[in-house]
């Protein structure tokens, strides 16, 4: 434990915080959002997953908004209109007050998150700062503020940087109790930062546990009872404000239905991936890896020794071991009972790095000053070696896609498949493509998953004009509509192909085309 922090202590956090601002603004605007950007500015309407509950291969018309803030119900609808997906609705709430008073736009939603992660940083470098000093503050900041998977989330419109803000403004809170006593304030505030947690994201848990499981171990009678005290409140509230809404999202998770079964792995070898995958996770909140390779296992396994050599003997360490081991420790025994992959995914345990990051920064003081400085800089420089790569990456372009069909006609019918891949496809495609279309265009649309009816068919020649969308390319349109004949296909930059489906004897000039 270190002396309480003084003024002179915050102005390295305040220049890590304008490098962490410039490297989460930079490009923050360059790419298309992804699918779960859509479906979160989706969920923040309170229309709820509008396009999961699109009838199928039936004509559409009008097609439903979806990510538009136009006409959409108040507020409060986030909290009860989230059955379709997997995650508690705070930050879609919040989401859906800052886009009406910011704006919808990509750019001033991405802000939210960029907001969130610096605040988060702040967190961590006050939690360390109290537990392990001003050095080890310093270095896990920097890590915090340069560490690719940060970046990343920090430019995405999804929930992780607020669910990163709140847990580590839990560990900060719960700190300041046990340093300075269990004053009011700082129950209020652990209170409410567990609550938020906790309705953020529920793989959140395992973090929850860890600090709980702290608490007993390390505080003292009467502080121990009063903090206990602030946990039960925080569940308590969590129950009033959520449980009725829990029961279909553990529905979600227990089958592999719809939006969570890319989560499941049934191929030969799944004990042993999941292991492989444990080892290369302190790399991943790193460098967010391109894919597995024995020099990232070897890497992640030297970390893992690193910041686990000093068991039992650093008790200032103790907070982020377990805040570490309880983050990842639940995705790897749910991967390993459940057959899941979710570790292979870093977001679900991104909750963790501010842990590791803490523990590289701090494990290696006893080792002398050399050390605790050129362990924690090596890994800093190895993040910004990658930081091209992370500003490099490319995006559907939905913007090109949609402007492409914005140009057809309010009685064209637009076709949207996708055979190879999963039957919600169409659906997804849709959705990004109805984020990026003008408000008043509203061509009919056809989702369509599997061969169409003779009914749905006979309606084809009332339309001007009729668009395949086809996502997956390989495939030819012939074989999705075998009794027509197509024209194009339109040039796109969307990794999809484009035809003008018409009557075999009858093929005319394809629309819309470039101008």
């Amino acid at each position: 434990m270190t002396s309480l922090p003084n003024r002179r202590h915050w102005l390295p956090l305040f220049l890590i915080l304008l490098i962490a601002s410039s490297l989460r603004l930079y490009g923050l605007s360059d790419h298309d959002y992804w699918l779960d950007e859509f479906w979160t500015a989706e969920l923040s309407t309170g229309r709820g997953s509008v396009h999961l509950n699109i009838p199928t291969n039936t004509i559409i018309d009008p097609p439903p908004p979806t990510t538009t803030l136009a006409n959409a119900p108040g507020p409060t609808k986030v909290w009860t209109t989230m059955q379709d997906a997997t995650h508690p609705p705070l930050y879609f709430f919040f989401l859906r007050l800052w886009r009406t008073t910011i704006g919808e736009g990509d750019l001033s939603s991405r802000l939210f998150s960029v907001l969130c992660s610096l605040a988060a940083i702040a967190f961590l470098y006050d939690t360390v700062l109290r537990l392990n000093g001003p050095a080890a503050a310093i270095w896990a900041a920097i890590l915090m503020a340069i560490a690719i998977p940060q970046i990343e989330y920090a430019q995405a419109t999804r929930n992780y940087a607020l669910l990163l803000m709140t847990s580590l403004a839990a560990c900060s809170a719960l700190i300041r109790i046990e340093q300075s006593g269990p004053r009011i304030a700082y129950l209020i505030w652990l209170t409410l930062a567990l609550l938020a947690t906790a309705l953020t994201h529920y793989f959140s848990i395992g973090a929850l546990l860890a600090l709980f499981t702290y608490t007993i171990i390390r505080l003292r009678s009467p502080t121990r009872w009063k903090t206990i005290a602030t946990f039960l409140a925080a569940a308590i509230l969590f129950l009033i404000l959520w449980a009725p809404q829990l029961r279909s999202h553990l529905h979600n998770f227990s089958s592999p239905q719809r939006t969570t079964e890319f989560l499941y792995d049934s191929s030969p070898g799944h004990i042993l991936r999941v292991f492989q995958t444990l080892l290369t996770l302190p790399t991943a909140f790193l460098i967010n890896l391109p894919s597995p390779s024995h020099l990232w296992i070897a890497l992640g396994a030297f970390i893992l020794l690193l910041i686990l050599s000093p068991v039992g003997r650093r008790r200032d360490l103790l907070l982020w071991w377990l805040y570490f081991a309880g983050a990842v420790g639940l995705i790897f025994v749910l991967d390993l009972i459940r057959g899941t992959q979710q570790l292979a995914f870093t977001r679900y345990t991104l909750i963790a790095a501010p842990a590791l990051y803490a523990l590289i920064a701090a494990a290696p003081q006893r080792w002398g000053k050399i050390a605790s400085h050129a362990i924690p800089a090596t890994l800093a420089i190895l993040c910004a070696f990658a930081l091209p790569r992370l500003y490099n990456q490319t995006h559907p372009d939905f913007r090109d896609l949609t402007n492409l069909l914005d140009q057809s006609g309010p009685h064209d019918l637009l076709i949207i498949t996708a055979p190879t891949k999963r039957a919600t496809a169409p659906a997804e495609l849709y959705l990004g493509y109805s984020h990026y279309s003008n408000p008043h265009h509203h061509s009919p649309i056809l989702l369509m998953t599997e061969p169409l009816s003779p009914e749905i068919r006979a309606q084809f020649p009332k339309f001007q004009a009729i668009w395949l969308v086809n996502a997956s390319p390989q495939i030819l349109p012939t074989q999705i509509l075998p009794d027509y004949a197509f024209l194009g296909p339109a040039p796109t930059l969307f990794p999809a192909t484009i035809w003008q489906v018409v009557p075999k004897p009858n093929a005319k000039s394809p629309r819309p085309t470039r101008q």
